[in-house]
């Protein structure tokens, strides 16, 4: 693999102009009344000759003719149109009237990518799931924030940073990227960023974590880009994967740091034809996600004081038979175990050697310990490297999750496991409990179904008969409304759910399948203007 080296630094620039909300004061004959109709105001970004919103490596991303972006003053707006101009390198924004005595100070670019703000931090997102773009990333993975100051100029700055890859082969599917991060820090995910763009970034959920994919295709010899958290990374494991479902795996344990508007070249590869192998997947034994458990703690950053207080109630848990003597309470979306333990149901393991796996917690408090133990009731042993115990010690982290693994030997149908504290200043959370064996990948396709729903609409329905399936063919085109009518309303599109809440799709967009698929037509109401004579 070649050497890890910087290539390229992203500069993302823009300058707006800011028309201020107007008073218009029509004439009217009764002076005891005054209506001001307030215009609303326009955002102008404008970059230097040659740059444009974005630059990577000399390959220009132009503004397009559906992007939006978001102000933020005391309140939050959203643009309503873009005008592009100068070959799409310019653009204005127009958004609707400012709240009395507002003022905009930042703005967000896409808008789609803003989650919830209290106006000192923005919440945004990188998804561990990224389409793959030739020469670039996929717009929907990154955000750029900027400050608007008294000349209402903006400094736009990436959120995320940048490794690059080139695969010369031909029929590639997908790559995806894990690596160990130095801090505990996740690749993807949700993260609280400052309004200004220039502090630090913190993690607010795991998201995917150690895991970042371009999926849809990639050509032979392009250049793609996936957009991660900045940050410190070793370890990193690179799998190819061909459409014939094949893999490629290559590791580099050289550490590395890429910044925040940083982009970093990982690879170029030249996948020869006996490096590819049957891709390998986990069969799952047993599996408890505890998601049921509605109490606080844990997976919602709360690691001490007066949370997880819930009581213990095995009957929301996914598989029935856990059982706990004491010290047990249900957190948010886990369980937390403090003076007690908690043991599985019977595990039904018929195989010699099964795989384990769990995410486990410290309560955050100084005189807290950071072990907790595992044992193996009845049959069984836990086998640690080359060592085998009836029960293990394992080591765990104050307020932050552990992914925790071991192999299970020798056990059988009746076999059990214990997690359990050593103490009342032993608290700890557990999730994820996982047992699982590893085999080859079957082969055989999986095929997935696309099927168009009227939703109340009249006439043919649009059908698709393709084979779609999950090596081959697994891009899926939306078709158009054809011949679907409804009386009193226009078509807007399709859903994949009948009420509009799901996942939204045009016609022309296209999407990766995974499963089969129901998209239902979206009518919206003409509303006709009656004038009074």
């Amino acid at each position: 693999m070649k050497e890890f080296f910087k290539i390229a630094v992203i500069a993302i620039a823009a300058i707006a102009s800011f028309s201020c909300a107007k008073e218009i004061t029509p004439e009217i004959e009764d002076e005891t009344e005054e209506v001001v109709v307030k215009e609303g105001f326009k955002l102008h970004a404008e970059v230097d000759s040659e740059l444009t919103k974005t630059v990577l490596s000399g390959t220009s991303i132009l503004w397009g003719e559906t992007d939006a972006v978001k102000a933020f003053g005391d309140n939050v707006y959203t643009s309503t149109s873009i005008e592009r101009t100068n070959g799409n390198k310019t653009a204005e924004f127009t958004f609707g009237p400012l709240e009395d005595g507002d003022d905009v100070l930042f703005a967000l670019y896409p808008a789609i990518n803003a989650g919830g703000t209290d106006y000192d931090n923005m919440e945004i997102t990188i998804p561990a799931e990224q389409v793959a773009t030739v020469d670039s990333f996929d717009p929907a993975a990154m955000a750029a924030i900027g400050k608007i100051d008294g000349d209402y100029k903006i400094a736009f700055k990436n959120i995320g940073a940048l490794l690059s890859i080139v695969i010369n082969n031909d029929d590639i599917a997908s790559v995806e990227l894990s690596a160990t991060e130095e801090s505990g820090a996740s690749m993807t995910g949700t993260a609280a960023v400052e309004m200004d763009g220039a502090g630090d970034i913190t993690t607010v959920t795991d998201g995917s974590s150690t895991r970042v994919k371009l999926k849809g295709g990639l050509n032979n010899g392009e250049t793609y880009y996936f957009v991660i958290y900045p940050g410190t990374y070793s370890n990193l494991r690179i799998v190819v994967t061909d459409t014939d479902g094949a893999i490629a795996v290559y590791r580099n344990k050289t550490q590395f740091t890429v910044e925040r508007n940083e982009n970093w070249k990982i690879a170029e590869l030249t996948i020869p034809d006996g490096k590819w192998e049957p891709a390998e997947v986990e069969v799952q034994a047993f599996y408890e996600s505890f998601d049921a458990c509605n109490g606080t703690g844990a997976n919602d950053g709360l690691w001490s004081g007066s949370i997880a207080n819930t009581s213990w109630n095995p009957a929301l848990l996914d598989n029935a038979g856990w059982a706990s003597p004491g010290g047990v309470r249900m957190a948010n979306k886990c369980v937390r175990i403090g003076g007690g333990s908690i043991t599985t149901p019977h595990l039904g393991i018929t195989e010699a050697s099964v795989g384990l796996s769990f995410k486990a917690a410290a309560w955050d408090g100084a005189e807290e310990m950071t072990t907790m133990r595992v044992t193996v009731e009845g049959q069984g042993k836990i086998k640690i490297g080359e060592t085998e115990y009836t029960d293990y010690d394992f080591s765990i982290v104050k307020g932050s999750w552990s992914t925790l693994s071991a192999k299970v030997i020798g056990a059988n149908t009746d076999t059990r496991l214990t997690f359990e504290s050593q103490g009342s200043k032993n608290r700890f959370f557990l999730d994820e409990v996982k047992l699982f064996t590893v085999t080859a990948r079957d082969d055989t396709p999986i095929h997935y179904t696309v099927t168009y729903d009227a939703n109340t609409g009249a006439g043919e329905v649009p059908s698709d008969a393709t084979d779609y399936n999950d090596q081959t063919n697994f891009i899926v085109t939306v078709a158009d409304r054809g011949e679907l009518t409804k009386t009193g309303h226009s078509f807007n599109g399709w859903n994949t759910a009948a009420d509009g809440s799901g996942t939204a799709y045009t016609e022309g967009d296209t999407f990766v399948i995974n499963n089969n698929i129901t998209l239902y037509a979206q009518w919206t109401p003409i509303v006709y203007a009656i004038t009074k004579m």
